[in-house]
């Protein structure tokens, strides 16, 4: 068992075929992890051994390569971990493949694809009726007025390469050059907007993909700047499709509650969950990063700034209740935010979360930005908010994707080829300008 200094009493060996029972002294402490050290030895040569920590509490498949760092054995060895009634079973067998010289698959030859899209759009519409109050005698007109294109989202020169060799390794590669999101109603305005290239591109390598957990040896991310914009009605059309995208009531009912109240637990015949995928990153660096924020929102009507805040701004800016910026920076410098030594595991929520934490610190350090270029201090007049603003980049929207006919049908605008080439020649021409 891994963790006991080698003691004799803790090392079973177990000859090749067989089954071995083996347990510890009881149930690892909270915190602690239940692992075992394998000493796999080659049956033709003693000499020859491999060592591999197995984690106990994760199932998966794993592999141990010849001529390694941990192993000197010529062959390459398969052990799986599976989990039966809180038991793990660890099976060892030989690898199912035959190996060249450089410990690579013989058999199999390295699978590469790439996807290519040139103009990709998508639009949000929204129904402009909140779910609640939408009834069967609701007319069909009264929908169709409005149902709307709240959002459209072009993406140009969308691509992805991946590349899986016989061990199982898989490198991708991602990219968007340029990206613009435009907000068609009530208003048109642009909301975001790439203004260097690529927008996002990514470089992930990662290990045995038949693991059952997603074990990301290196991640690099980099970002092209970006103008974003945030105004009441871009925040209220946001608000209306989260809660459309929404259906039904999550949770238990009331009744269900009850009828599971009345049996006790252990007799309820609830299976322990099976276990699930979790990403590990090992290395995870996003390059420069860099923001110009225009912002225009009523501090009265939304009620997700705290009263006390919006008090304290409308005393030391004379009363205003409007909230103005014009082009503040929020730039944070390169990052690493997991490293072998420090690596992020849990699910995608799990490791985004660590992310936002990591930057809210360098966001909120862009403090002096913000009240050089907005009307938080006494209106702006002692900054450059009132004197020299900064001037969008792009200010130019696009045209809709879709068209809501009188009785709410959607339908694309035609010519779709003619309309998506206005789209690529609209974000060049902003892009170049």
């Amino acid at each position: 068992m891994e963790g006991t200094n080698d003691d004799p009493n803790f090392i079973f060996p177990v000859p090749f075929d067989p089954i071995t029972a083996l347990g510890g002294k009881g149930p690892p402490r909270e915190g602690d992890r239940s692992r075992v050290r394998l000493t796999l030895h080659s049956i033709s040569d003693k000499t020859k051994r491999a060592v591999a920590v197995v984690d106990l509490g994760r199932t998966g498949t794993y592999r141990v390569y010849p001529n390694r760092v941990n192993s000197t054995l010529a062959e390459q060895v398969d052990y799986a971990v599976e989990l039966r009634n809180r038991v793990a079973v660890i099976t060892v067998k030989p690898g199912d493949t035959v190996l060249d010289e450089e410990g690579q698959d013989a058999g199999r030859q390295t699978l590469s694809c790439e996807l290519s899209v040139g103009l990709l759009s998508v639009a949000l519409v929204t129904e402009g009726i909140a779910s609640s109050s939408f009834t069967a005698s609701s007319s069909a007109a009264t929908m169709g007025q409005s149902r709307c294109e709240a959002f459209t989202i072009n993406l140009l020169n969308l691509g992805i390469q991946a590349e899986q060799t016989p061990s199982r390794a898989r490198e991708i590669n991602f990219q968007i050059s340029d990206v613009q999101v435009d907000m068609q109603h009530p208003i048109k305005e642009v909301v975001i907007k790439s203004i260097s290239r690529p927008f996002v591109q990514t470089h992930m390598h990662l290990d045995d993909v038949r693991m059952l957990d997603q074990h990301y040896r290196k991640v690099a991310v980099t970002f092209g700047e970006l103008e974003v914009s945030l105004t009441d009605a871009a925040l209220k059309q946001v608000r209306m499709f989260m809660r459309e995208m929404v259906t039904g009531v999550s949770g238990l009912a009331v009744q269900e509650v009850m009828t599971r109240a009345h049996v006790p637990y252990h007799e309820s015949g609830v299976e322990p969950p099976a276990a699930r995928s979790k990403i590990v990153m090992h290395e995870l660096k996003i390059g420069h990063m860099q923001v110009d924020v225009w912002c225009r929102i009523y501090l009265s009507d939304e009620g997700y700034v705290p009263k006390t805040l919006r008090d304290m701004m409308q005393v030391i800016s004379f009363g205003t209740n409007r909230l103005e910026v014009k082009g503040a920076q929020v730039k944070v410098q390169e990052q690493v935010v997991f490293t072998d030594e420090m690596r992020g595991q849990g699910s995608v929520s799990a490791i985004l979360s660590h992310v936002t934490r990591h930057y809210l610190p360098h966001f909120k350090a862009c403090w002096r930005s913000l009240l050089q270029h907005s009307n938080i201090v006494f209106v702006g007049l002692l900054s450059r908010h009132l004197w020299n603003p900064r001037k969008r980049q792009a200010e130019s929207t696009g045209q809709t994707i879709c068209m809501v006919g009188s009785a709410g049908g959607l339908s694309l605008r035609e010519p779709a080829a003619e309309a998506s080439l206005d789209v690529r020649r609209h974000l060049e021409a902003s892009l170049s300008a």
